[in-house]
């Protein structure tokens, strides 16, 4: 398990307590379902016992169009319908328990715009501003069956999450300095922590630096969660 000095979307470094930095892609539901049950896990425990779960965004495919194409025919070309049927009946199973209702059919669009909300609000917002945002962001592509890369979809999300000046978020979606960091973040997690896919889940720990948990993609409980917050908890 390699280590290096940490870096999140905010560029921080060093703690006084653990915190989690969760890579993830808002197209991704296995993100999703890893976000869902790290969170649970994290509000289950006494708010002075909470660690700060942070995001740094890894985006999967940047070719996608932001109006999106057809969700179901674009992974069915990557997977064969008799799995992927399957694997969706799966997810929608996994999804709610945890109060989600999952779609595979809508549209999959190019993230890249939502990340760059998600870099912006993670310099001005609190964590449970962030969080909330991400919850929403997500939504936009494994429930609702937009295109994540909806400019109206990402406003409307922003403003479930408490950010009402819709000017001020299309101007973050149209702003280079954010897609600049964008990249930025995704290069440094390639190269400095070696992730290569995600969902990734990363702890900083009180000196700094910053470790995969690799054993985190395994987990499929809140339960499971729960047990890997108390090892970081003291």
């Amino acid at each position: 398990m390699g280590n290096c000095i940490a870096k999140d979307s905010n560029g921080k470094v060093g703690s006084e307590k653990a915190k989690f930095v969760l890579f993830s892609d808002f197209t991704c539901p296995y993100c999703y379902l890893e976000f869902l049950r790290l969170t649970k896990a994290m509000s289950l425990k006494p708010e002075e016992e909470r660690l700060v779960i942070s995001f740094s965004p890894f985006q999967l495919d940047d070719s996608l169009p932001a109006e999106g194409v057809d969700k179901y025919k674009f992974l069915s070309n990557l997977i064969p319908p008799a799995a992927l049927d399957p694997m969706i009946d799966e997810l929608g199973s996994k999804f709610k328990p945890l109060g989600v209702e999952f779609t595979g059919h809508g549209l999959i669009g190019n993230s890249a715009q939502a990340h760059c909300v998600m870099i912006w609000a993670s310099e001005t917002a609190s964590e449970a501003q962030q969080l909330k945002l991400m919850d929403a962001l997500f939504q936009i592509h494994c429930s609702i069956g937009k295109s994540i890369g909806d400019p109206d979809a990402i406003v409307e999300a922003a403003a479930k999450a408490g950010f009402d000046d819709e000017a001020k978020i299309r101007s973050i979606l149209k702003n280079p300095t954010y897609t600049a960091k964008l990249k930025a973040l995704r290069t440094n997690a390639a190269t400095e922590l070696g992730i290569t896919t995600v969902p990734c889940l990363t702890v900083v720990k009180k000196d700094g630096k910053q470790d995969k948990l690799e054993e985190a993609a395994q987990i499929e409980t809140v339960q499971g969660f729960t047990d890997l917050i108390e090892e970081y908890a003291c």
